[in-house]
């Protein structure tokens, strides 16, 4: 039975951003749309999005609806 390194695995997993890659172009989108927010509104922590965006929905006077449709357009 042979088994493959890690290395040979990473050469064919096709290369898809990260999470925080991925947010970070989010957060940057969001900052330009409501300059109002600050890094620290903005900040990923994991286990905490919920907190996040109950911060940000307060912060821009949203309703949970309006929140939702902010979250999947960004």
């Amino acid at each position: 039975m042979t088994f493959k390194t890690n290395e040979n695995i990473r050469q064919f997993t096709p290369s898809t951003p990260t999470m925080k890659e991925t947010w970070e172009k989010q957060k940057a989108k969001l900052k330009k749309k409501y300059p109002s927010l600050t890094e620290n509104d903005l900040r990923y922590d994991e286990g905490k999005k919920g907190a996040m965006w109950e911060n940000i929905k307060v912060k821009l006077g949203l309703s949970k609806e309006e929140l939702q449709k902010l979250i999947t357009r960004v």
